[in-house]
Order: structure tokens, then sequence, then C-alpha cells
């Protein structure tokens, strides 16, 4: 838990524009020729074409809701309207159809030499390297070998790999070099195995080294990773790949389409990589990392660094973080199992939940952002520390990158390389079901919570130095259900705008599973829940709630008469008044039933 400030309260619209036309290749030109399409995830912002990613840049200072915009609005429900660059549509040199009339060269792998029978590649011994656009199959297996693709920047090329097994202790098996774009085909039935065993004190590819003196060695680099790629990239088909890499699984240094296929990925450092982007939109993954299990950073390009999840199955093991966009990382569907000994889901800007499956075993955090929305999904997390964190903490601490306080709803955010901007902050929630099980504080802002819609439960600490509800600013609540359990130390309630809270604290301790309800002066039960860790304090807010006499009831025991008049109600389990501030605990899921 941080130290928290009284600070004012500020409301957001924030809108990026994602990936504009130049892209964030490592490579002094970007390539040319794509073909751009409207793909906006929610309506275009008025300020800015965005359908023209020409125009308006989405420099980190200069996006609209940022601080010095004409167009910030007092309404958070104007919430981020994202767009994402044309180039992560799913097009023909995505899906496959953009190779049909092309002819297939053969590539047969052998620890005696490689072949080559077709055009555009070239072998010598166990490297080959293939030079032009084409469609490339590989069957086989090495013990130590190569394949380089190094062809011109307009070059599509399709590479299945039918059944192959490729390992190497002198650079990435599959090393990408130059391209416009390469998609990687796991042809059906097949299983493929990929195997990087470089340590970084053999490396012998130019990959190697480079930028290594402007970037650290854990973020810079080309190689090794069982695949590299300098170029767009793009993996799918309905076989499986098997990647291990003695440090990282697959690095891409632009944008990286996940479109199906089943990968089973284990690695040192990083898993999954992309500078531009890692965007996964189908598909099984398994991914055990020694770093970060799925990552997008860059600390040198401003328009680079994003997660997208539009679908498939993703489970995580990582000894860092499970999933790390720079600048956005945004979950629209799919399923995702976490376990991280850091942040689960994390991002240095802006995170947000719109739909899909989350399943968080264990962290450190669960989701950790100075900008955080949810307005879909349904989530379960467990973290030793805070569950929700709307981070705002000075560089250096813990060793990580941070940001430190400006002010409610503005904090000035630290990249790697101490660059830093004013971004604005928050916890938005519009929809979305999320049980939270938390030792530290549940829902923890170094700013506002502002909440509309959606059903929010947390268990929160047993400790009286953290809350479920852990707020430097506002807890406006103007719809949705909230219900938190916990501790009563630092216990805090909430300000209902068209709705009834209800906040009260037991003397002792109360055994978890033990049942809490309200009956209203007819002796209806209007609510109750059975929190699932010991609490002594429970907040409560949810349209159920309204003016009114009731009876709270501790388990079978009736513990007091109590009336609701104002908006917001805070007693103590004998039904006397509390008065001034709260902080607060836990929570359990709640239930209702029409009579007793």
């Amino acid at each position: 838990m941080h130290k928290k400030h009284m600070l004012r309260q500020f409301s957001v619209l924030l809108t990026l524009a994602l990936l504009c036309e130049t892209g964030c290749s490592d490579k002094a030109t970007s390539n040319s020729g794509s073909t751009d399409m409207d793909i906006s995830a929610s309506p275009a912002p008025e300020s800015g074409d965005t359908t023209n990613p020409g125009g308006w840049k989405p420099d980190k200072d200069n996006r609209p809701g940022f601080p010095g915009d004409s167009s910030q609005s007092d309404d958070y429900t104007q919430y981020a309207t994202l767009t994402v660059d044309t180039e992560l549509n799913v097009g023909k040199y995505d899906d496959g159809s953009g190779f049909v009339d092309m002819t297939e060269t053969a590539v047969t792998l052998s620890d005696s030499g490689f072949t080559v029978n077709g055009d555009g590649a070239e072998a010598t011994g166990s490297l080959v390297t293939i030079t032009s656009e084409g469609v490339y199959r590989l069957t086989g297996s090495t013990a130590e070998g190569q394949l380089v693709i190094n062809a011109s920047s307009d070059a599509h090329i399709r590479l299945i790999l039918d059944n192959v097994t490729m390992s190497s202790t002198k650079g990435s098996p599959i090393l990408i070099e130059n391209a416009k774009k390469v998609l990687i085909t796991l042809a059906d039935g097949t299983t493929n195995s990929i195997t990087d065993a470089t340590p970084y004190s053999e490396l012998t590819t130019t990959a190697s080294t480079e930028d290594s003196s402007s970037e650290t060695t854990d973020e810079n680099a080309s190689a090794p990773a069982g695949i590299f790629s300098r170029d767009d990239l793009t993996i799918g088909g309905t076989g499986t790949l098997v990647i291990t890499g003695a440090t990282n699984g697959i690095v891409c240094k632009d944008k990286l389409k996940l479109l199906d296929g089943t990968l089973k990925i284990t690695a040192g450092n990083n898993a999954v990589r992309g500078k531009e982007c890692v965007a996964i939109y189908g598909g099984t993954y398994e991914i055990k990392s020694g770093n970060d299990g799925i990552k997008s950073y860059t600390n040198s390009e401003e328009t680079c660094g994003f997660v997208l999840i539009e679908g498939g199955s993703v489970e995580i093991t990582a000894d860092d973080d499970g999933i790390h966009g720079e600048y956005l990382t945004r979950i629209n569907g799919g399923s995702l199992t976490i376990t991280a000994k850091k942040k689960a889901i994390r991002s240095d800007y802006h995170l947000e939940i719109n739909g899909g499956e989350y399943q968080i075993l264990s962290s450190y955090e669960g989701l950790e952002s100075p900008w955080i929305l949810l307005s879909g999904g349904k989530g379960e997390l467990h973290a030793s520390d805070d569950g929700i964190n709307i981070n705002c903490v000075e560089k250096g601490f813990g060793g990580r990158p941070g940001e430190f306080m400006t002010g409610a709803g503005n904090t000035k955010v630290s990249d790697e390389s101490n660059n830093s901007t004013n971004v604005e902050t928050g916890l938005f929630i519009t929809g979305g079901e999320l049980l939270v099980y938390a030792d530290g504080d549940g829902l923890d802002s170094n700013s506002n919570i502002t909440m509309s819609g959606g059903d929010i439960t947390v268990y929160g600490p047993l400790s009286n130095n953290n809350g479920a509800l852990d707020y430097a600013g506002t807890f406006t609540m103007t719809g949705g259900t909230l219900l938190a359990s916990g501790s009563s130390g630092m216990a805090q309630s909430v300000t209902p705008d068209g709705l009834y809270s209800l906040m009260v604290q037991w003397s002792q301790a109360v055994a978890a599973g033990t049942t809490i309800s309200l009956q209203d002066a007819s002796g209806k039960t209007v609510w109750f829940a059975a929190p699932e860790k010991n609490f002594s304090n429970l907040v409560l807010c949810t349209p159920e709630l309204s003016a009114g006499k009731y009876a709270l009831y501790t388990g079978n025991t009736k513990s007091c008469d109590f009336t609701i008049g104002n908006a917001s109600t805070a007693i103590s389990s004998d039904g006397s008044a509390i008065t001034g501030g709260g902080f607060g605990g836990h929570g359990g899921r709640p239930g209702r039933r029409d009579s007793q």
C-alpha cells in the first residue's frame, strides 16, 4: 500500500491513436505498400482524423485527454476511444489467401545438411537463406541449424512448418532479417519444435548486439530467441508449435499477430515479445517464462507497446509480469489464466478489460496501471498485495519503473529510460464481473474510483494497515453492485449518486462463511452474503438498498435495527452511527432472496 494524499477529484477522457503509419520497427524506414481500412474498436473521436494514419500523430504529450487538451470531459462515462492501426487487420497475407497463386519451394532439414527444391532459397550446410517472396515448406529435423529470411522490404513470405524439429546454439533457429511480412503456418495435424539453446555469451549473429548502447540487455534484443523477426510476423494454422528458448521464445521488432494453432512456449526470459504490438485473435497458448509472459515494450518509441487480446485460450506462468503492454493492454475476449510472481496484467499507461474471462490464480498485484477501465468480462483474481492498483509511486520503488503523483487524476509517468509525461489516472468501472481476493488493498487507487455498472466483490485484507477500498481522491458510484468486506482499521466507503450505501463495522472479527443479511420492515430478506474470509467491516452499495428501516443479521442472530435515511449510512453492528471517514477491507459475493 502506498502513502495516500488528499487529492482533488478529476474525471477522465483518454483517447489514444495507436500504431501510426510509421510504426515502431527498429529499421530506419518503414515498410510501404499497405492498404489502410478503418477498424476502429469504438467510435472515432471527434478530435483528429483517426482513419488517416498519416494525419494526427499520437505522441504522448498531444493525445486528446491529456493535460492541456480542451477535449477533456467531466463525464467519465465518455471513456477512452481507442482506434487501432489498420495494419492490425487480419489481411490476405495473414490468413494465407494472398499466397494461393504462389508455387511452393521445399526445404528439407537434416543433420547431414539442408536441401532446397525450388526457387528463392539457398542452402549451405546447416544454413538455409530465403531471399525472395514466396511460399516455403519446411520438413525434417536438425540438431544444429538455422533458417534466415533476408528478402526485399516489399516481400511477403509464407513459411509452412510441416513436422519440423530445429535446434541451434549459435543464434535464433528462425531469424527474419528483412521482409515486408512473414506468415508462419503450422500445418494441419503436425507438431513442430523450435529450440534456441544460445546463451548470450556465444551469440554470433549481428542481431545479438544491436542497440546494446541504448537498451538494456533484457530489452534489446534481437537474439537469442526461438523465432526472431525484425518485421511484421503472423503465426497461425491448425498444428502445434513447441518453442523452447534458453533466453526468449518469440521476439518481434514490429507487429506480432497470433491467429490460431497451439503454441507451447518455455523461455528463460520473455516468452512472447513484440516491440510495436502483440495481438492475439485465437488459438491455444501455454506460456512459461523466467521474466514476462507476454510483453510489448520499447523505451525509445512513443507510439509502440500494445498488447491486444481478442480471443483464444491463454495460460501463463511467469516469474515477473504475466502480461505487460507499455502504452496499452486491452482485453476484448478470450480466456486467460495467469500465475505471476509480480503483476498479472499491467500497463504503464492504459489498461482495459472489455470482455472475455480471466482468472489470476496468484500474483503480487492483479491489475496495475495509472488508468484502468473495466467495462466487461468476467474475472477472478488473487493477489498477495493489491488486487487492483492505480499506481503512482516514485521511480525506483522495488527497482521497477514508476510514477509519482502530481494531483488526483493526474500523474507523471517515468519509463525505464527515465523519460516522463503527464497522464490521466483513475479506476473506471462501467460493467463486467470481478471477484477480488487480496491480502493488501482490494481496490487501491492513488487517484479516484468511479463506478456506473458491473458487479464487484472484494475479499480484502485481514490486517488493519490495508483496506478493501483504498483511494486518495473519491469513490463515486452511480450504478452497479459493490460488496467489500475485510478489516476495519482503514475502512473506506463510497459516495453514492442515485444509490444508497451501507457500511457496517463489528467490534470483533466475524468468521469466514458467516451469512450477513438485511431484512426490510416487512421482514423480507432483501440482501445477503457470506464473505469467504474473516472480516470486521463490510461496505455495500447496490440498487437493492433504498431509504427505510432494516434489521441486520449476523448469522442467525439479529444484530440491530437501523434506518437508511441519507445516501450514505455507516453503523456499528449494534446500530450506533459511525461518523467521520473510514477505510475498508474484504467482500463476499452478494446474493438476495425474496423471502426469509
